[in-house]
């Protein structure tokens, strides 16, 4: 694949160029052409920047260290290796493939040619990593910064996550009556909904939680309290990712949420 056809594979920016996408795929580990670690700073500054925005744009009842771990998800290494295979980037170790469009990297010089098949692994996607916010950084400073937050939402943000899996709750019952508490609803009350096979090596619980006569969450354990712990978790988080698309003030502003709850 030429220069030119990983251009339009990618709908970059005319500005962009082609020296400039030679830059964006020679790895720091490379000594004999300009590399692209400027570039690359420069996109997971802004990454990070746009991401975060987004994230608190959308979930803004997200703990911080939710929020964190969201960020991670879209923007950290392994994330941005997976955008890198997406788009059919191919490594090479040898100059002359920069033409060819491939990521020339030489993360396992000489002195560790022994290293195992999964540091290799790692460097690799170390290297794709880069590349990605590479591309980011050089979207920025070719064209301008909805270029940047254009190729970031294209290929970054539109990826489908679970994010109900991103935060742990150490103590939910209490976190959920101070929330309950805070906003002028009765406390929450966990009862047993359905129970199958007690007296078997298969029990199934099922425990739902409300506040007054309004069910907020259901959950299913293996006992009576795994499926009331998990139906008091699940509520926590159903109001901790409940969205905000396009909530504005009415200044226009972002909505700013009462934050976390803190016991």
């Amino acid at each position: 694949m030429s220069i030119a056809a990983l251009h339009r594979r990618l709908l970059l920016h005319k500005n962009l160029n082609a020296e400039t996408l030679r830059i964006c795929l020679t790895d720091a580990s490379n000594r004999q052409h300009t590399t692209n670690t400027a570039f690359a700073r420069l996109g997971q500054n802004f990454l990070e920047h746009h991401v975060s925005r987004s994230i608190a744009a959308r979930w803004p009842r997200l703990p911080l260290a939710a929020h964190n771990n969201v960020v991670e998800n879209y923007a950290g290494t392994n994330a941005l290796s997976g955008v890198g295979r997406s788009w059919g980037i191919e490594t090479s170790s040898s100059l002359a493939d920069l033409d060819n469009g491939k990521l020339v990297h030489m993360r396992v010089p000489s002195r560790y040619r022994m290293v195992s098949g999964d540091k290799s692994a790692q460097y690799q996607s170390s290297a794709l990593g880069d590349f990605v916010r590479a591309i980011i950084g050089a979207s920025y400073m070719t064209a301008d910064a909805e270029e940047a937050a254009r190729m970031i939402d294209t290929n970054i943000m539109s990826r489908a996550l679970d994010h109900m899996t991103t935060f742990k709750l150490s103590s939910p019952q209490r976190q959920l009556s101070h929330l309950l508490s805070r906003e002028g609803l009765d406390g929450p009350i966990t009862r047993l909904l359905a129970a199958n096979g007690q007296f078997s090596n298969q029990a199934s619980y099922t425990a739902g939680v409300f506040t007054g006569l309004h069910r907020l969450s259901e959950a299913t354990g293996s006992s009576l309290r795994e499926a009331e712990y998990k139906a008091q978790s699940n509520a926590l988080k159903a109001w901790y990712l409940l969205q905000a698309p396009g909530l504005k003030n009415p200044d226009g502003s972002a909505i700013i949420d009462a934050g976390q709850i803190v016991v």
